[in-house]
């Protein structure tokens, strides 16, 4: 099973470098951190908001908590985790099913494992703070319950990418931008940066163009990339640095916008009317994903 497991793993590595090589954009939502381990850049409890908000919120709160940590939480070094062949109680340390969370040196006092012992029925031998829990318990989701699939993982992304050092000269969020391209949807760049054929910036259905487009949801915006371009994902440097060309497909007319996504253009009839305009662009991007419209 581990075997398979690193398999996988390996693999998936190798495709991620390969989509990169190739200059192509994934539709991954991988969390941060996962980049800032191929990195070798270090990562905080802040990480885990992303990856699960609720445990984040959790562990967040046991920072904060004014009161008595050990009474009211009795938490100790030992986690129960859900596996698909049950549930497995983990030990972040040695014996840490006997070692009770406490608030004690949250302040940066002396280390809690030296500190007096409570009376707990005979069962805890020592005390740690709140700090060092969460720092042990994130290390474990980060770093040691994934330890043979991301070393598999890392090991194939290294291994087509490992010709030089290009990549370490990338931050986290900006490798992160290269593999699933810039989340900000900047519609006023790309229309600056349009060309056409056949219209101009100023010509009455251009202007109605882009007015529809700025009006889009989000949604409707992604739509209007993958039906022009192929992809719904910005491409790195953000929709102003997209090569994208509005065409004059002859006058007015009922037929839908037309696209040819290899070379990012979006052919357009000149709509008589604003409103037109709209009802014809929206119904083909309603369509988009079924292909008819797509050249």
């Amino acid at each position: 099973m581990l075997h398979r497991l690193s398999c996988i793993s390996s693999t998936a590595g190798q495709l991620i470098s390969l989509a990169i090589y190739n200059n192509i954009l994934l539709n991954i939502n991988f969390p941060l951190a996962l980049y800032k381990k191929l990195l070798d850049e270090p990562v905080d409890l802040k990480d885990l908001e992303e990856l699960d908000p609720q445990l984040y919120k959790g562990l967040s709160a046991l920072l904060t908590f004014d009161g008595d940590v050990a009474t009211t939480f009795s938490r100790t070094l030992q986690l129960e985790v859900e596996t698909l062949g049950g549930k497995l109680e983990i030990e972040l340390v040695a014996g840490g099913k006997e070692k009770v969370v406490d608030e004690s040196n949250r302040d940066g006092g002396c280390h809690c494992l030296n500190a007096p012992k409570r009376p707990n029925h005979g069962v805890v031998t020592a005390f740690l703070d709140t700090a060092e829990f969460v720092d042990l318990y994130a290390d474990y989701i980060f770093t040691k319950s994934c330890h043979h699939a991301f070393q598999a993982f890392k090991k194939g992304f290294d291994s087509v990418l490992q010709q030089g050092n290009a990549i370490e000269l990338f931050q986290a969020e900006e490798l992160q931008n290269i593999v699933c391209g810039c989340p900000e949807l900047d519609f006023a760049a790309l229309e600056k940066n349009t060309q056409y054929e056949g219209f101009d910036g100023d010509t009455p259905v251009v202007r109605n163009f882009w007015e529809i487009i700025h009006e889009l949801t989000e949604v409707e915006k992604k739509r209007f990339l993958f039906f022009t371009t192929g992809s719904d994902r910005v491409p790195v440097g953000g929709l102003g640095s997209l090569s994208f060309t509005i065409a004059r497909n002859g006058g007015d007319c009922d037929r839908l916008p037309t696209s040819h996504t290899c070379y990012n253009v979006l052919l357009l009839n000149e709509y008589a009317g604003k409103e037109k305009l709209r009802e014809r662009l929206l119904k083909a991007l309603e369509n988009s994903n079924c292909g008819f419209f797509l050249n």
